[in-house]
């Protein structure tokens, strides 16, 4: 495929100085960020049995980051990849229609720790065109409609930033992005709405495939022509569009065009989130008031409508959860998901009082803009009506790098006391600066909390 080379010819060939002020930063936030959300994943009770399964098995000197756990390099990228998505508290992009950093960084993170001496300039710089060339990839394919976006596509894009952090040529990196298109996973979006644990494992399966595509290459294992096309174009896909992976090339950097979470939900749910948060500001409403909240959106948001999810991640794909663990905590962060609030018997009854549907107007500007309309109708008669087509956090209505730094604070105060995570924050923001990742990897490994 002549626009895969052309891609890989400008990706190996990219260097440092191509770099604008405002692309470093880009990929230091998207750093930051995802590095927090595996951190906060990471504390997850499947994440501690299954790292506990792993390590009486093998042994290692790999990070499962955020904790005091090593394994070996395979098994510390599925765990951070798993944890990178376990709290939906990773970035995303909405171009790709996926979360590109989650298949990017975990991988990119653990074959940094197997290099001798990886700088931090040469991380950012893997982390930009890697972020790149996964964004693209989720660009150019149409998954079949009942596919989750994990693990499909981010498979080759976590191959393309291993093997560019590596040092690939253009022939190199287009083999591992074709083998690594033969190990895609089969995945289900209904995975996620039912609150089978096994979305998660399709993230850490790719970041693992990351570090294995660049191994089998290095070991002269290649892959027939035209594998992305198949895979992606009539086996995991309806169609895929070549012209995606260049078109554009050097204009603006995806990194910079992604948004960050403020709420620890599927980001289908943040504008409907944002949309009734207007609502409850604007009037004064209470739960005895509420005759019928109504959500309408795209067709792929609209999925989010079980009224009555059973567990947490069944919860964070649940728009009728969202709105209703708004209404009664004021929040839809991290801590919005215990026991307590999940089976709240005002939670429940509220949820039943949501509907969610598709909405043909609102899907003609998918994904150029993500909209919600919520109205909401009282006992009286009256009627509130409030519409969304960014949530906070996207292009139109961005984080300050403060607020950014914040929830950055928030997320691995889980494992690190104050001075590690500012240590962290600093070794991150001057990442550039840095000849080694070793103080980064150092200060990762000063576990306060757990």
């Amino acid at each position: 495929m002549k626009e895969l080379r052309d891609l890989a010819e400008y990706l190996t060939g990219i260097r440092w100085t191509d770099f604008s002020e405002e692309t470093v930063v880009a990929a230091k936030l998207v750093l930051a960020d995802t590095l927090a959300a595996i951190v906060f994943g990471n504390q997850s009770q499947e994440i501690g049995e299954m790292a506990d399964r792993i390590r009486k098995r093998e042994s290692g000197s790999f990070d499962i980051f955020g904790t005091r756990w090593q394994t070996g390099a395979y098994s510390a990228a599925f765990l951070n990849g798993f944890g990178s998505v376990a709290t939906e508290m990773d970035e995303g992009n909405q171009w790709s229609k996926g979360h590109p950093a989650a298949h990017v960084v975990p991988a990119l993170l653990t074959s940094a720790q197997a290099m001798d001496n990886c700088s931090g300039q040469r991380l950012l710089q893997a982390v930009i065109a890697g972020y790149e060339a996964c964004s693209r990839f989720g660009r150019a394919t149409t998954l079949r409609p009942e596919a989750h976006a994990h693990g499909t596509w981010g498979v080759m894009g976590a191959a393309a930033s291993v093997a560019l952090l590596n040092g690939a040529d253009a022939e190199q990196w287009v083999q591992a992005v074709m083998v690594s298109s033969h190990l895609a996973l089969p995945t289900m979006w209904n995975s996620a709405l039912e609150g089978a644990l096994v979305r998660n494992v399709y993230a850490g399966h790719a970041a693992e495939i990351g570090l294995r595509a660049w191994d089998f290459v290095q070991s002269g294992i290649g892959a027939p022509k035209q594998s992305v096309e198949y895979v992606f174009g009539s086996v995991l896909g309806q169609r895929f569009n070549p012209a995606d992976l260049h078109e554009g090339l050097g204009d603006v950097w995806d990194i910079q065009r992604n948004y960050f979470k403020p709420y620890a939900f599927c980001r289908y749910a943040h504008a409907p989130i944002d949309a009734f948060s207007r609502i409850l500001e604007r009037h004064a409403v209470t739960l005895e008031k509420i005759a019928r909240i109504e959500v309408k959106t795209y067709a792929r948001a609209a999925t989010l409508n079980n009224q009555q999810p059973h567990n947490v991640l069944a919860a964070k794909f649940s728009i009728p959860y969202a709105l209703a663990v708004r209404f009664f905590t004021g929040k839809a962060d991290v801590r919005s998901f215990g026991e307590e609030l999940l089976f709240h018997e005002g939670i429940r009854q509220l949820m039943k009082k949501i509907e969610v549907v598709p909405s043909a107007e609102l899907e003609k500007d998918y994904p150029s803009i993500m909209p919600a309309v919520v109205t909401l109708t009282t006992t009286d008669g009256e009627v509130y009506e409030e519409r969304c087509d960014m949530a906070r956090g996207g292009l139109t209505d961005p984080f300050t790098v403060d607020e950014l730094k914040a929830k950055f604070m928030d997320l691995t105060a889980a494992a690190y006391a104050p001075d590690t995570q500012a240590q962290l924050w600093e070794l991150i923001w001057t990442l550039e600066q840095q000849p080694s990742l070793a103080p980064l990897f150092d200060a990762l490994r000063s576990i306060h909390r757990v």
